[in-house]
């Protein structure tokens, strides 16, 4: 897992085109073993022959136990890791984003990953780069326009009666990765109780101020309440 995710960052952290998005997991093989494992997935969206240059090292990298990197549609990648998600399971999120996934964060994740609670959980780390990098802060709501890496702890599970002990691995694992990251949060991944001012400020950054303003013009009484909500 370690050459993994260092393979990962060192491919990202080079510089990878506009056409390609790139993830590394932590998770556990498919085939009902136990086994943990750390995967890359990747995504061109280009020509063929660009795709394949492009994503050459990553094919060239180690021996994967499964390889499944090659031409397909947009809706078979789009939907390749639906049968990680369990229709029905239950689901808490921590997410923080990282200017810089460091060896130490590396560690950090694999050690907490090895006390998984179900194989169901897992950490994911998205590179954000490209174009999305380069709209200014003030353009959009959103303050995120860091490159980096965003790093999410998934705790899935399908008893309720391990919703305490689910709920605190992912709140341990994320109290140990925010030692790591920078002040920046992706709003897609909060979950109901990633509240207040601080995560306010995390998502919307500078254009908080401007925000409110434009809350208290258009919704003084709150009627648009279920999101990250600005009073």
């Amino acid at each position: 897992a370690r050459g993994v995710l260092r393979f990962f960052r060192d491919t990202a952290s080079a510089g990878l085109p506009d056409e390609v998005f790139m993830v590394a997991a932590l998770a556990h093989a498919p085939d009902g073993s136990g086994l943990q494992i750390a995967g890359l997935g990747a995504v061109h969206c280009g020509s063929l022959e660009a795709g394949a240059a492009a994503l050459a090292p990553v094919k060239a990298f180690g021996s994967p136990v499964m390889d499944m990197m090659g031409p397909m549609p947009y809706i078979a990648a789009n939907s390749m890791l639906d049968g990680s998600f369990v229709s029905g399971s239950r689901n808490y999120w921590k997410s923080h984003f990282l200017p810089d996934l460091s060896d130490e964060a590396i560690d950090a994740l694999i050690d907490h990953y090895a006390h998984a609670p179900t194989p169901l959980c897992q950490i994911v780390i998205g590179n954000f780069h490209g174009e999305a990098t380069r709209v200014p802060v003030d353009r959009t709501a959103y303050a995120l326009r860091d490159p980096g890496f965003n790093v999410l702890i998934v705790a899935q599970w399908t008893d309720r009666k391990d919703d305490e002990r689910l709920t605190a691995w992912c709140r341990e694992g994320y109290a140990t990765l925010s030692r790591f990251g920078g002040p920046r949060r992706y709003v897609n991944y909060l979950d109901a109780d990633d509240v207040g001012e601080r995560t306010l400020a995390a998502v919307y950054g500078s254009n908080l101020p401007r925000l409110r303003q434009i809350k208290h013009k258009y919704d003084p009484d709150n009627l648009f309440r279920r999101n990250l909500n600005i009073p």
